[in-house]
């Protein structure tokens, strides 16, 4: 494939990103799920034009998302959690043992949930709390729901990529021939 259409391809696929996250920012529960569907995406990326695609639609995004999106916790999400999980997803793959792998990803995972609701919490100054009335209760329910997520948010990416690399991946690149 020529350097040209890989460029415009990247550029097509930047700004689809965005009008996805500007629209998922005006649906309340979509600020989770649009920045996880755009991992999918990213993935897909990944596999049919290689790492340096990926990554730099993954950047361009990430900066664009941060100044043009309205619903910062919807872009953060994707700079900080979904946008950037599948590049590194194969690497944390390979650790072994498999429980080590677990504990790996999801010590990644929760790390970057906490350091998303802070940034809304004291820079963008966006409440966690409704009434700023702090319950444990909710916070641990938040905790858990999201790290089930992210599980079945990999679990789901593995299976996926297999189903796209037999069934999907060969028409795209006849597609882009490439």
């Amino acid at each position: 494939m020529k350097y040209s259409v890989k460029i415009a391809v990247a550029g097509v696929f930047s700004s689809v990103y965005i009008v996805l996250m500007i629209v998922g920012g005006l649906i309340p529960a979509s600020n989770y799920v649009v920045p996880l569907l755009l991992g999918i995406v990213t993935y897909c990326l990944l596999k049919t034009f290689g790492k340096k695609m990926a990554l730099s639609v993954y950047i361009a995004v990430s900066l664009l998302s941060l100044f043009l999106v309205a619903n910062k916790e919807c872009a953060l999400m994707f700079v900080m959690n979904f946008g950037y999980y599948p590049l590194i997803k194969n690497a944390l793959d390979k650790v072994k043992p498999k429980a080590f792998q677990w504990l790996l990803k999801l010590l990644i995972f929760n790390l970057s949930v906490a350091a998303i609701e802070l940034i809304c919490v004291y820079v963008f100054n966006i409440p966690f709390f409704e009434g700023e009335k702090f319950s444990l209760l909710f916070l641990l329910a938040y905790a858990l729901l999201m790290n089930v997520v992210f599980v079945m948010f990999d679990l789901f990416l593995g299976i996926f990529i297999k189903i796209y690399s037999l069934k999907m991946e060969g028409k795209i690149k006849k597609l882009f021939k490439y």
